[in-house]
């Protein structure tokens, strides 16, 4: 506890003790082998400083000595700093104080001193590596990208996802992970890498063969994969209960689906490993289908067969796999629990699998067949021609249908079109596997057109099926070189109508001619004229766009073009339009900052799309008759968890005479007025 007073510890701490802990800690002669002794001691003072005050002023003094005497920016100085500020407000014994924000600024240009943005920012780099580095991954998880969504078929995120925007954090070196990572992010670092998907980045380091078996690019394909994963297919945060994650459920999915895309291509699809068929060749026993997905973690074995068992489904069982992703996206724990029973129960196609490595297995050691070490990632010419849009989109033109929506942005162009295919009957797998093959082939065709087509990747995805047809969106994507020459902005969008629904807001507008069109700016005011809020930080491509907080009252909205070069246009001309709400979900917490089971109301409504204004007493002020009555003709969603004398006063009445704890309960007050 804060001080200590229930540690078995306090006052049992003899001044030897801390003498000889203090040692180790200020041990300048460490080596990079024994740098971890002076990082444990120097964190086993910081817990000393929870103790009795004599101990605690020990400790302080000697994580300020620390501090003093080690080199600055090293692991034992960051430790020092960490603990100082987490233990001690960042004082130093004997007065002065740690410019914290100062350090983390030093440390950061020192660990991560560049920033590179691709897809309009959607993409953020920071790290150690240069740009022509930075671009060699670009391309490389551009693959991975276009055979996720190949294999899945999801284009859209999952309801609740806020990960529009990626940071990639790319140490130089692995001590540089190991030294900067704890202190700039909290973060351990018993990893080759991590994507944490509350804070949307994911982080890795830059390496040499002799200090991992896994390339930089290897590592970061698999990474970028859970980032897909989690974005477009499962619901729900990694490890939350209640959701798919449950029960180890996924660990086996997630670490397969990672090991099986590190292996995708640009027209050849997803290409076996050989790196984990050798591993596997060397194993005394094999897991099987049963072993793999009940697997947990906890040894890293796993990973190699699930990566082949993916490559497994996809070549003779691609009707599992499309089964499996259906599952993972229709969010059905029941259907996913049953396919897994199949799977492992599957006497036959646990036979098949073995077979399967065998001949994969046999291929490698006998130099034939295709790995995904033999396909190395296609680059990007570094001779692209600027600003050439309109060749782009007639060369796209030439092969593909016309039609499609074309967008450029400073690095990218982007043509997607919706395809309709008879299916004859043929099973949906047999559709995806055409379509895969036909892509490739439509890719083959633009190659030599022009080197804006040489990395160019393409997918399909979004397929629904009617009257033995079948419809999907495709989507053509590849490098393009936007400048700062082009100084002629898009025109003013035109025929903005804007409809509201419950808290939100449609809004459509006319699609702009300009070829070199990068997407669209919404902004919002309370006041006819301005000024105006930018509602969507980044472009929308499509010209239409939800509001999703747009609120209650009259609003007013214009609508700006931008192109690639970042030319705005003027605005379009103003819409009105009165936004109304007829949902209010109140915060019954007691404690201030809490909000119990508000939540899971909200968590709730954000999935089926219903638009609410939620009302936090703490922050937003009481409840009181007005703010109800204005949802006479809706629902008042009041779910209430513990009363306290500290809750604020709701309706005039004393919320004090419920002063004692009650247990947790769900309750739902639905309000109507006569």
């Amino acid at each position: 506890n804060s001080g200590g007073t229930s540690s078995p510890w306090y006052s049992a701490i003899p001044p030897g003790l801390i003498a000889v802990v203090a040692t180790m800690a200020l041990d300048l002669t460490y080596t990079s082998d024994s740098e971890y002794v002076v990082l444990n001691a120097i964190w086993v003072i910081s817990r000393f400083g929870f103790l009795e005050p004599a101990t605690r002023d020990a400790a302080h003094d000697i994580l300020t000595q620390a501090y003093n005497s080690h080199v600055q920016y090293s692991g034992p100085w960051l430790r020092a700093v960490t603990d100082l500020e987490s233990q001690f407000d960042g004082l130093l014994y004997g007065g002065g104080a740690l410019d914290l924000d100062q350090i983390r600024a030093e440390v950061m240009a020192i660990a991560l001193p560049n920033e590179f943005l691709f897809d309009q920012g959607r993409l953020k780099f920071l790290t150690a590596i240069d740009l022509d580095a930075a671009n060699e991954l670009y391309d490389a998880i551009q693959e991975v990208e276009s055979q996720f969504f190949r294999k899945c078929g999801a284009l859209e995120p999952v309801p609740g996802d806020s990960n529009e925007v990626l940071t990639l954090v790319i140490y130089g070196s692995p001590q540089a992970y190991q030294t900067y990572q704890p202190f700039l992010y909290g973060l351990s670092t018993n990893n080759g890498g991590i994507f944490i998907e509350p804070l949307g980045t994911l982080f890795t380091y830059d390496r040499t063969p002799a200090q991992s078996i896994y390339t930089l690019e290897e590592l970061l394909r698999h990474e970028y994969t859970h980032y897909l994963d989690s974005r477009y297919l499962i619901t729900g945060s990694f490890g939350e209960s209640g959701t798919l994650y449950e029960g180890n459920r996924l660990v086996w999915y997630n670490e397969g689906l990672a090991e099986y895309l590190v292996g995708a291509t640009r027209i050849n699809g997803v290409l076996p490993r050989g790196i984990l068929l050798d591993q596997i060749s060397g194993d005394s026993s094999r897991l099987t289908v049963a072993d793999i997905t009940s697997a947990t973690y906890g040894s890293f074995t796993f990973y190699r067969y699930a990566g082949v068992y993916f490559e497994f489904l996809e070549e003779q069982r691609p009707d599992l796999l499309v089964a499996l992703f259906d599952a993972m996206l229709g969010n059905d724990i029941v259907i996913l629990d049953a396919l897994y029973a199949l799977m492992a129960n599957d006497p036959q196609l646990q036979v098949d699998y073995d077979s399967f490595i065998d001949a994969q297995i046999a291929q490698l050691q006998q130099g034939t067949g295709l790995f995904a070490e033999d396909v190395p990632t296609t680059p990007t010419p570094t001779t692209l021609a600027n600003d050439n849009a309109g060749q782009v989109l007639t060369q796209l033109q030439s092969v593909l249908p016309v039609g499609g929506v074309f967008h450029v942005w400073v690095n990218r162009f982007h043509y997607q079109y919706s395809e309709t295919t008879p299916l004859g009957g043929q099973p949906i797998e047999d559709y995806r596997e055409s379509t895969d093959l036909a892509l490739d082939d439509q890719l083959g065709q633009l190659t030599g057109l022009s080197d804006n087509m040489t990395s160019a990747v393409a997918w399909f995805g979004e397929t629904t099926v009617s009257a033995d047809l079948a419809t999907s969106t495709v989507v053509f994507e590849g490098p393009y070189s936007a400048t700062a020459a082009d100084v002629v902005a898009p025109s003013a969008p035109t025929g903005v109508v804007a409809a509201s629904a419950n808290g939100s807001m449609t809004l459509s507008w006319d699609a702009n001619p300009e070829p070199d069109l990068s997407g669209y700016f919404v902004h919002r005011s309370d006041v006819a004229g301005g000024p105006y809020s930018l509602v969507n930080p980044l472009p929308q491509l499509e010209n239409v766009f939800v509001d999703s907080e747009a609120g209650a009252g009259v609003l007013h909205y214009v609508i700006t073009a931008i192109d690639a070069s970042d030319n705005e246009s003027l605005p379009s001309m103003e819409v009105m339009v009165e936004s109304t709400i007829d949902i209010l979900v109140i915060n019954g917490y007691y404690q201030a900052g809490g909000t119990g089971y508000q939540d899971i109301y909200l968590d709730v409504l954000d999935g089926l799309g219903v638009g609410y204004q939620a009302w936090d007493p703490f922050v937003d002020g009481p409840v009181t008759t007005g703010l109800l009555a204005e949802y006479t003709d809706g629902v008042v969603m009041w779910p209430i968890g513990y009363f306290h004398s500290g809750f604020p006063d709701q309706l005039g009445r004393d919320m004090s005479v419920r002063a004692d704890p009650v247990p947790f309960q769900l309750v739902q007050i639905s309000i109507t007025f006569p």
